[in-house]
This record gives C-alpha cells, sequence and structure tokens, in this order.
C-alpha cells in the first residue's frame, strides 16, 4: 500500500532569484525593478518528521509559457493562490506580483461554488471579462481578463473585415443576380421572339400560296400545306408516308430522278419545271424547288420542298412565242414584199421615161405617137396600181382592207405588160410576143377589194424582173450571148421548160439567180455570183 502523499504548499512571492538571496514580502512588486519568484513545497511523506521538498519557480518562464498557449496579445493571463494573492502576470505592469485582494469576487464568493467561470468586473473603471479556473491539485487559480475595448477593438476588426467581405459577396450577389436578370429577360425577349417566328412560320405555312411539303431523310413526306392539296389532289392523310415521286406521277424515270436527288445531296438544292399528274389524272406544269436541312451534327433531317402551278404561264409563253414567230413572218414578208416593189416601182417608171423619150424624138409617125402615149398611159396606170397595193397592204395590216369575190382581166394585163418591155426588146434586138394560153373571155374569177380594184392581178406581172412574169412567152430571133467583163466568160442561155424562162450560168463563176427572162439583160441585178460583175 502507497503512503500518503502530503498537499503541495505554495508561498508568497519573495523577492531577488533564490532562496540563497530571497526575502519573502508582504506587499506587491514592482517586476520592473525587482526580479521575484514563489516556490511550492511538499512533504516527502505525510508524517511530521518527514523532509519538505521544495521547489523554485521562475515566474517569466511561466508567464511567456502561458501567453504562448493563449496566443492573444490583448488576453491577460494571472496566477493566483487560493487566498487570492497573485504570483505571476503577463502583464506584471499593470498588476504588482505578491499583492493580494481578498475582496476579488472569484475568491471570494464564487470559488466556494465553482472551481470554473466567467465574469464581468468593473470595479476599477475599466470593463473587463474574466475567466477562471481552479486546479484541484494544487492550489492555484489560472485567470485570464480582457477589456471590453480591446476585445471589442479585435471584433470590430473583424466584423469590418467580415462586412466588407460580406458587403463582396452581396455586391457579388447582386452583380450575379443582376446579370441572372437580364439573361432571364434576353432569354424572355428571345423566346418571344422565337415562339412569334414560329407562329409566323407556321402561319406562313398553313396560307402560302405555294404547294409546300416536309420530307424526313428518307424522302418520306411527313407534312404538307393545304396549298399542297389543292394544287395536287392529295389530302395530307394521303400524303404522309409516301414519297414526293409517287405523288407527282411527272413521268420521271429512275435516271432523272437520280439526277434531281443528287443534285439535292451535293448542291444542297434542286429546282427546275416539270409536267405532273394531279390526283384526278389531269396533267399540269410544276415549278418545283427542293432544299436540304442539317442538324448540329451535319447530317440530313429534312427535305423541305415547294412548287407552283405555272400552267397558265406555260400557255402564256406559248402564246407568246406564237405571237413572236408571227410578228416574224409577217415582218419578213413586209420586208420581201418592200423589196419586191423598189423593182416594180422601177420598171413603169423606165416605162414612162423610155417612152416619152421616144416621143419627143423628130420623124415620128402618128401611130408611132399615139403606141408610145398609150404606152406612158399604162405605165402610169400600173404604178398607179403599184401604189395602191402599197396602201393596201397598210390597210391589210390596220384591218382596214377587205376582199371580196369578182372579176379580172388576165389578157389585158398581159398586153399591158408586153407594151412595157417591147421597148427594151426592141433595143436588143428582140422580138416579144405575148400570147394568152387561158379561157377565151376577158374576165376570169379572182379577188378584187371593196372598192372594186383588182387585187392579185399580179402587178408582178408588169415587174421588170423576168421571174415575176410567169404568164410571157419570149422567144429570140438568135442566140443570146453575154460575157462577164471580169473573167471573160461567157454568159450562156438555154430555153427552159417554162415559157420565157431562161437559164444562164458563167463558166467560172456561179451566177446570183438561175432564171431570167430574155428581157431583163439590161438589169444591172444580173452579175456573176463571186466576181460581182455585170455581163456585158
Amino acid at each position: 500500500m502507497r503512503p500518503a502523499r502530503a498537499p503541495v504548499a505554495i508561498s508568497r512571492v519573495w523577492r531577488g532569484r533564490d532562496l540563497a538571496d530571497g526575502v519573502p514580502v508582504q506587499e506587491g512588486i514592482d517586476a520592473a525593478r525587482s526580479a521575484f519568484f514563489f516556490t511550492c513545497s511538499r512533504r516527502s511523506q505525510a508524517s511530521a518528521d518527514a523532509p519538505y521538498a521544495v521547489a523554485t519557480i521562475n515566474p517569466d518562464f511561466f508567464a511567456t509559457f502561458l501567453s504562448g498557449i493563449v496566443g492573444r496579445p490583448e488576453y491577460v493571463v494571472e496566477l493566483y493562490r487560493y487566498d487570492g494573492t497573485l504570483l505571476l502576470s503577463t502583464r506584471p505592469q499593470a498588476a504588482r506580483p505578491g499583492s493580494s485582494d481578498p475582496g476579488h469576487p472569484v475568491f471570494s464568493t464564487l470559488l466556494q461554488d465553482k472551481e470554473i467561470g466567467v465574469l464581468e468586473d468593473n470595479r476599477k473603471g475599466d470593463p473587463q471579462i474574466l475567466a477562471y479556473r481552479a486546479s484541484r491539485r494544487y492550489p492555484l487559480v489560472i485567470e485570464v481578463r480582457v477589456s471590453h475595448h480591446e476585445a471589442l477593438a479585435s471584433w470590430r476588426i473583424e466584423v469590418r473585415n467580415l462586412a466588407i467581405a460580406a458587403g463582396l459577396a452581396l455586391v457579388f450577389v447582386a452583380l450575379v443576380a443582376i446579370l441572372l436578370h437580364r439573361y432571364n429577360l434576353r432569354r424572355g425577349k428571345e423566346q418571344e421572339r422565337a415562339r412569334h417566328a414560329n407562329e409566323l412560320a407556321a402561319r406562313v405555312f398553313e396560307e402560302s400560296f405555294d404547294a409546300i411539303f416536309i420530307a424526313d431523310a428518307e424522302r418520306r413526306i411527313v407534312r404538307v400545306n393545304p396549298a399542297f392539296t389543292e394544287i395536287t389532289g392529295y389530302t395530307e392523310s394521303e400524303a404522309i408516308g409516301r414519297t414526293p415521286r409517287e405523288l407527282s406521277n411527272c413521268g420521271d424515270d429512275d435516271a432523272a430522278e437520280s439526277e434531281i436527288w443528287g443534285a439535292v445531296r451535293l448542291q444542297g438544292e434542286w429546282r427546275g419545271d416539270r409536267v405532273c399528274r394531279r390526283n384526278d389524272g389531269s396533267l399540269y406544269w410544276q415549278r418545283l424547288a427542293i432544299g436540304t436541312v442539317f442538324d448540329r451534327s451535319g447530317a440530313v433531317s429534312n427535305y423541305i420542298g415547294s412548287f407552283i402551278d405555272i400552267s397558265e404561264s406555260k400557255e402564256h409563253e406559248a402564246a407568246l412565242r406564237d405571237a413572236k414567230e408571227a410578228a416574224e413572218a409577217a415582218n419578213l414578208a413586209k420586208s420581201r414584199f418592200l423589196a419586191t416593189m423598189s423593182h416594180e416601182l422601177r420598171t413603169p417608171m423606165n416605162a414612162i421615161l423610155g417612152m416619152g423619150e421616144l416621143q419627143m424624138m423628130a420623124g415620128n409617125t402618128l401611130a408611132e405617137t399615139q403606141e408610145y402615149a398609150r404606152t406612158i398611159v399604162d405605165a402610169g396606170n400600173t404604178l398607179l396600181a403599184l401604189l395602191n397595193d402599197i396602201l393596201d397592204l397598210s390597210k391589210v395590216e390596220a384591218g382596214g382592207m377587205k376582199l371580196v369575190d369578182g372579176t379580172i382581166d388576165p389578157k389585158g394585163i398581159l398586153e399591158q405588160v408586153g407594151g412595157l418591155f417591147a421597148h427594151d426588146a426592141r433595143g436588143k434586138g428582140l422580138t416579144l410576143t405575148v400570147r394568152w394560153q387561158g379561157p377565151v373571155g376577158s374576165a376570169t374569177a379572182g379577188m378584187r377589194s371593196a372598192s372594186g380594184r383588182s387585187f392579185q392581178t399580179s402587178s408582178a406581172m408588169r415587174s421588170s424582173s423576168p421571174t415575176e412574169a410567169p404568164s410571157t412567152s419570149a422567144a429570140a430571133n438568135a442566140p443570146l450571148r453575154a460575157a462577164c467583163p471580169a473573167s471573160g466568160s461567157r454568159f450562156a442561155t438555154a430555153a427552159s421548160a417554162s415559157p420565157g424562162i431562161t437559164r444562164r450560168t458563167c463558166s467560172n463563176h456561179s451566177p446570183r439567180s438561175t432564171s431570167r427572162p430574155h428581157a431583163a439583160l439590161a438589169a444591172p441585178a444580173w452579175a456573176c455570183r463571186s466576181c460581182a460583175a455585170s455581163p456585158s
């Protein structure tokens, strides 16, 4: 059995450094001027004659040690005996070691009930917060005190730092809230615009006059608009699930179908016109455009096609094309007519001038003079007829010319033509004979204008151009020869199967025309096609 050990005894404060020169004191010591210490003693055994074990305590060491444990410079740590005697303090300048305060609440009242506690000490006019702890093993009490001002200064710094941090956090939160609010507003506006755009797109899709269909990646129709039904005759339920080729019936073979969808695959679209068949079997012209829709990964998600019925437009184009061709044909006929008139107007003028010169020559007999005058009159009438034909052409173009059935006198017309060419024929040593081989009688059925003048009486029969006189016949007293002045080649005449028509050629060059009558040899229009030389 272990013997009982005596309790530890704590001495008062001694002035000095150790027991050799130390002096116990009853009052407080000015720690700034003199060193101090206190001792701890205990008997080795509980008997009265047992020796004491005495230990000297260095207060500076313990003060530094206790300050390090607390870690706050504004906190004051003090060590007391149970009777209230101060043994050491981390601030010896504020409290004199060795002093005693029996009226201190901790030693007067609190230690009797509690070994640990906290209280506010306002006795010295400096409000302080005090915490104490009594040791059960040693007769010592540790107190930790802090001034309200110093404690609040630290708290104020912490609160200020916390307020700054909280303010910055609030500012950050406010900025984030503002950004989120603006983002929500912008997103709401974008959603509203997207909703409006979707509604507008749906309205356009439903109310568009163009037929629209939407197909999936396998070209199966998933949706059509009312215009599609109106043009093709297929309802939406009939169209969904089928391909555009099955509904269009445009007669495209596999090659044409592959060409269309190959262009869509490579270029993203295809446009063209084609003839298709409606649900009721009727045909119509379709102007189709097909586009491709891609998803975010770049794969084809849908095909969108739109088309219109251009049958009426095609009919208008055909009508315009026919009208253009008719106008071009009319313009060509008018040009030919004017070209012909340029020759025909010259013929009677030449006759008038030639007969006038002959009539002015001396030595003419009365019969010759009358013949010349009659020829001049006939040529004048021919010229007048040509002018009337030109005016009639203008009336025909203006819609003011009316034709009626009537009679014409072809024999008289031939005699007039013979009189016009008789002078030129005699000048070339030719004998011009006019012979009518038609029905006996002067009246023949024909067309004439409503004014009574003969129409299609072949004013060309009076022309100097031999090809325009199919009813004339001419016979040469001797073979006719003409030479090309450029090449020296001869133009040889030869009778053709038609009366009064001859064919002649240059031995080295081709002629401009292969048929001319004898009487036209003096016309400058006869020339070699290659050397542009007139016959001599």
